[in-house]
């Protein structure tokens, strides 16, 4: 059985580092920032390694599960030898890109929170030129992904938990990782989700003056929308649709299942379905064993809440 190798790549800020931790606790050789051509020599020494050390437990790379490389490439020239690598390597390992991404936005608010400078920031002059720049620049590396994971509704901690379910063993199995995801038709592109509702048919806050600058956060937002003579029949199906699909999704081996709901402005209809929504799945024992994360794109809010494991 061939050991696992995995090329992790993508954009600054879409979640590399907090990947890569996450393999290394599952047994994982992990180096970052490793230049392309040294991979298949770094990979041959630790086979060396660990053949010298026989079956000694305590001798290290040992019980190594796999190896994992944190690809930080942009310039052409090295993308048809990095073809070239995983062509070589894919002989004697089970090979797999993950390239790992994020909507513009995002990745200019998580830069804004952290303080750190982008990679590209001394090369043009703004943030959002960066951005720009590495979404070009990667687009070739993008195209030789076995796996795209979207980390925009993902914190840290369900980012590394998705790991964790793709790449664990048994031992570290966790739930499934529903995301749900609120956004707006006007303001952005549809969301990516595997299921999308369009709630616009809904009562909208929007054209009451005093609710006009609040969101589907606030209770008082929430009673309107839900007021709506077709709400609570429509979200009462969706709750069951999606609950019954869940063991399906599970059977064909999903690790995590985007929803996403949309109004217009995505600020009042679509956030108060999801707020509901998330909060019926994460306490129904119909749902198996999940864990569920809400993601409101238009008010940029990210929060966890985590069912627990259902017997």
């Amino acid at each position: 059985m061939k050991k696992p190798l995995i090329f992790l790549l993508g954009r600054s800020g879409a979640g590399i580092s907090t990947c890569l931790r996450a393999l290394q606790d599952l047994g994982y050789f992990v180096v970052d920032n490793l230049p392309v051509h040294l991979v298949h020599h770094v990979v041959q020494e630790m086979e060396r390694d660990a053949s010298e050390a026989g079956h000694d437990d305590k001798k290290p790379y040992h019980r190594i599960t796999g190896y994992c490389f944190g690809i930080h490439t942009h310039h052409p020239c090295e993308l048809s030898f990095f073809q070239d690598i995983i062509h070589k390597t894919s002989e004697d390992y089970d090979v797999e890109v993950v390239f790992l991404t994020a909507h513009k936005d995002v990745l200019e608010q998580r830069f804004s929170v952290t303080r750190r400078p982008h990679p590209w920031m001394a090369k043009v002059l703004s943030l959002k030129e960066c951005i720009a720049y590495e979404v070009h620049a990667l687009k070739p590396l993008e195209s030789l992904a076995h796996h795209v994971i979207d980390t925009s509704p993902l914190t840290p901690q369900a980012l590394g938990h998705l790991m964790v379910s793709r790449y664990g063993s048994a031992k570290s199995h966790m739930p499934l990782l529903v995301m749900f995801s609120s956004f707006g038709f006007k303001n952005t592109a549809m969301i990516p989700g595997d299921l999308v509702f369009d709630v616009r048919f809904l009562k909208n806050p929007y054209f009451e003056s005093s609710l006009r600058q609040c969101s589907g956060l606030q209770e008082k937002v929430q009673d309107y929308v839900k007021s709506d003579p077709g709400y609570h029949k429509y979200v009462d199906h969706l709750e069951e649709f999606i609950a019954r699909s869940l063991p399906y999704y599970c059977s064909e081996g999903r690790t995590y299942l985007r929803i996403a709901v949309g109004c217009t402005g995505g600020i009042h209809r679509s956030v108060t379905v999801v707020e509901d929504l998330s909060q019926r799945l994460a306490s129904s024992k119909s749902a198996g064993d999940i864990s569920v994360h809400k993601y409101h794109h238009s008010l940029n809010v990210v929060s966890m809440m985590v069912s627990g494991k259902k017997d």
